[in-house]
């Protein structure tokens, strides 16, 4: 058995332009196993960090009316919702912690954009997420559904902009080095050229 990460190509990633306000992102469906309602949770466990913080959720699906309404009970004014987009990699280039709260995942995509645009990650022990966000090096892994794990790693990287730098640029390492189109497509020739 041969695993083959997946790659991707990012030519077209824009440079790193950080807002004035700290942004926390999260890029993804908005479907009950993304485990957005246990970011809320966790958001509102630490309101009061979140003072000049933004939070943007980006994208859209069937539980967004749901996210909005508990974005409202909870009171976190700063929870935006943004819907579907198609500058996701220009979000991320005016953003500096990425989330995905994931209770169920592959290998996803918006881990890798995230990485490869220098994001200090927070995501989750499921799935092949931890082949690639290894706890302390390139990021901070937590439990699925647990918002108390979700809200002291999301206070360390508010609070501690050293520990958001240093993640970022060795996410953004280990991504140029493992999880790059070309790397994924040279592999998977090599493995066919060895049945010849």
């Amino acid at each position: 058995l041969t695993t083959v990460h997946t790659g991707i190509d990012i030519q077209d990633a824009p440079e790193s332009k950080r807002a004035e306000k700290l942004v926390i992102a999260c890029v993804s469906r908005l479907t009950e196993r993304k485990g957005h309602d246990v970011m809320l949770d966790a958001l509102a466990r630490i309101r009061h960090h979140l003072s000049g913080v933004d939070i943007w959720i980006i994208g859209d699906g069937n539980m967004r009316g749901f996210l909005e309404e508990k974005r409202r009970k909870l009171g976190l004014s700063n929870v935006f919702f943004l819907g579907k987009r198609r500058d996701v990699p220009a979000l991320l280039a005016e953003s500096s912690i990425f989330v995905l709260p994931t209770l169920n995942d592959n290998f996803p995509i918006a881990i890798i954009e995230a990485m490869f645009s220098g994001q200090a990650i927070v995501a989750t022990d499921c799935g092949g997420i931890p082949e690639m966000i290894r706890h302390e090096a390139t990021g901070l892994i937590c439990q699925p559904g647990n918002s108390r794990e979700l809200a002291d790693a999301l206070v360390m990287l508010i609070t501690d902009q050293s520990l958001r730098e240093r993640l970022g640029k060795e996410a953004r390492s280990y991504a140029g080095r493992h999880l790059r189109q070309e790397l994924m497509v040279s592999k998977i020739e090599s493995i066919y050229q060895s049945f010849f």
